[in-house]
């Protein structure tokens, strides 16, 4: 499964990347909204989970749930921030966290979907339980590139 992972925070970015990957997800990597969009629009396949900060520059989280959401409506959202009060509604992970409510959060957020499918539901595209572009775990990872991006 594909998560988009999106935190201005290099330390927390690369320690949930690196948890995340050793899960089995393929992780897609970007440093704010703007990389994350970019990332979003540009990967072939299906993103199963936006996985972001609240608070960010230029872009926040809210911000970036909106147009993921637009561009790509089956992903799930989980909002992440030390300091904003959510909704009910929406799924949260507060700040700071271990690997271990990391990786819970994250399997809650997934479990649904993945128990459909081995049930043998559809959701109207195509859906792997592996590694979209292996067919083992990750090594590699996606990383926007550090040039400015186009204007939408």
């Amino acid at each position: 499964m594909v998560i988009l992972l999106v935190d201005d925070a290099p330390l927390i970015r690369n320690v949930a990347r690196i948890v995340l990957e050793r899960e089995g997800y393929f992780v897609l990597s970007a440093a704010n909204g703007e990389e994350a969009l970019y990332l979003s629009r540009t990967f072939p396949v299906r993103i199963h989970l936006l996985l972001s900060d609240v608070k960010m520059p230029r872009m926040d989280g809210w911000q970036l749930r909106e147009r993921v959401m637009e561009e790509r409506p089956g992903t799930k959202v989980l909002l992440m921030s030390a300091q904003v009060e959510m909704p009910p509604e929406q799924a949260f992970l507060r700040k700071p966290f271990g690997p271990n409510a990391l990786k819970k959060r994250v399997r809650e957020m997934l479990h649904r979907e993945k128990a459909a499918v081995k049930n043998g539901l559809t959701f109207g595209s195509n859906i792997s339980l592996r590694n979209p572009l292996s067919s083992g775990r990750c090594k590699r990872r996606a990383v926007a590139p550090r040039t400015p991006l186009p204007s939408p």
